[in-house]
């Protein structure tokens, strides 16, 4: 079950950089999460940081995150700053995570639909103490010791910190990059609830409402463990869990091939797989819906598995861009997958039935009858928002503007006159980073040519603006 994904990064376990050293080389949006209701965030891979978004039905927001990390049903949205602020953001507001005066780095990684926020934070950059949290409008509740770990080139199939709608909560106490004995080592793990913690003898990788946990060979629930069993050869990694009680994952065969499993009352049913001369981080389960099927990726290709049918291939990333590892494929109850498709430039899509949607920023547009064109300029650079004349004022003819955007994003420069009336809009929509310049000839919107005197041109993005007076004369 997954209600919710990491953009990168941190889990209660801490995958520093995965998603900020690869983002900043996608050739399009990038994306991180699915909500059953179609919400998806992500980075769109350009400028550093890299802008993050939520999109929904074709229409995309900037958020004011560095990373952002989850999203719920409601639209809400959780992420961070790099100066370790955490933030929840909701319909245009933003709440910092931080209680008055702690000024500890906080790092939001999952949010249910209740909006309760779970995390990790940090006494400072040497991590000397790490403790998970949940936040739940404004009070912050810690949780316990929670072990935080950086980097390591290794494929981990999921985040380790995960809450429910109950408010339960797990996260690793262990670190698994020490001991590869067995699958992802033995791990620790605690698991919350109400205030009571109870640890666990495996790394445990998902939870469901129920309270049921999965991870390595386990199921955990109530103080019982039920082992899972294997498709023949050991080495069971269980990695997500549904509300049926439905547990997916991969084990070896009888015959040395690492295959994909769906587990459901004791009985494990062979989705399928191929032969990796033990390597088992080739092949990785992400995420399961109430249906049974498994999406997750296999040698490069995002993959969804379903009982009955083939493995199908949803789309690739090259094997060179060591993009394999940190995949973010994710199913929601609709049968819409998330994937980040190699084939298309690295662009975050919609599977549907083999329909794929694009995730895409908005588009640009300048007015009809508008001169717009993109240039570097003297005197003005794409690190901060300026607007200002690029001819002189009052024009002899035609009035020329330049003005510096330092984030992609949505854009709007207006005309107003005197009485705060737009006169005519210049410029709506998506724009790159950099200078861009604007002639506007003097008409309206309507297509009237406007009476001398004084007006005044608005820029306007996601994050602040910026004001020009302009005399307009016969």
């Amino acid at each position: 079950m997954r209600s919710f994904i990491v953009g990168s990064v941190f889990m209660c376990v801490l995958l520093a950089s995965l998603s900020n050293s690869s983002a900043n080389s996608f050739g399009g949006p990038y994306g991180v999460a699915l909500t059953n209701n179609g919400y998806v965030i992500g980075e769109l891979g350009a400028g550093s940081p890299p802008d993050t978004y939520i999109w929904r039905n074709g229409v995309m927001t900037l958020l004011p995150f560095d990373e952002a990390f989850a999203v719920n049903e409601r639209g809400q949205v959780v992420g961070y700053t790099y100066e370790g602020r955490g933030l929840l953001w909701e319909g245009g507001r933003t709440i910092a995570l931080n209680a008055p005066g702690d000024t500890r780095f906080y790092f939001p990684e999952a949010i249910n639909n209740r909006g309760q926020v779970a995390g990790v934070i940090f006494d400072d950059i040497y991590l000397d103490r790490t403790v998970a949290f949940i936040w739940d409008n404004g009070a912050v509740t810690e949780l316990g010791f929670c072990q935080a770990i950086w980097g390591g080139g290794i494929s981990l199939p999921n985040s380790y910190l995960h809450i429910n709608e109950r408010g339960d909560v797990i996260g690793a106490i262990t670190d698994p990059f020490f001991n590869l004995s067995s699958p992802l080592g033995p791990g620790e793990s605690f698991f919350w609830r109400n205030g009571v913690r109870t640890n666990l003898t495996f790394l445990a990788a998902d939870l469901n409402n129920r309270g049921q946990v999965v991870g390595g060979s386990f199921l955990w629930e109530d103080g019982t463990y039920t082992y899972l069993g294997s498709l023949g050869g050991g080495g069971t990694l269980a990695q997500a869990i549904n509300e049926r009680g439905q547990v997916a994952g991969t084990s070896w065969t009888a015959t040395g091939e690492r295959h994909v499993f769906l587990w459901e009352n004791g009985r494990m049913q062979d989705l399928g797989g191929i032969s990796m001369d033990n390597e088992i981080y080739l092949i990785n389960v992400r995420d399961l819906n109430e249906r049974g099927q498994v999406v997750g990726d296999q040698t490069g290709n995002s993959m969804l598995w379903e009982a009955g049918t083939a493995p199908v291939v949803l789309g690739v990333i090259p094997q060179s861009s060591g993009l394999i590892f940190g995949r973010h494929e994710r199913i929601n109850e609709r049968g819409q997958i998330l994937i980040n498709d190699g084939f298309l430039n690295f662009a975050a899509t919609l599977w549907n039935r083999g329909d794929m949607t694009r995730i895409l920023p908005p588009t640009f547009a300048a007015s009809e009858g508008v001169e717009f064109h993109s240039s570097s300029s003297q005197g003005l650079t794409g690190d901060r928002l300026a607007l200002e004349f690029a001819g002189p004022n009052p024009p002899q003819g035609s009035t020329k503007l330049r003005f510096a955007v330092p984030r992609s994003g949505q854009v709007t420069l207006r005309v107003f006159d005197v009485r705060g009336r737009v006169i005519r809009e210049l410029v709506s929509g998506w724009t790159e980073v950099g200078v861009h310049h604007v002639v506007w000839n003097g008409l309206d919107d309507a297509g009237h040519r406007v009476a001398p005197g004084i007006y005044f041109t608005r820029l306007n993005t996601d994050h602040e603006s910026r004001s020009l007076r302009l005399i307009r004369v016969q």
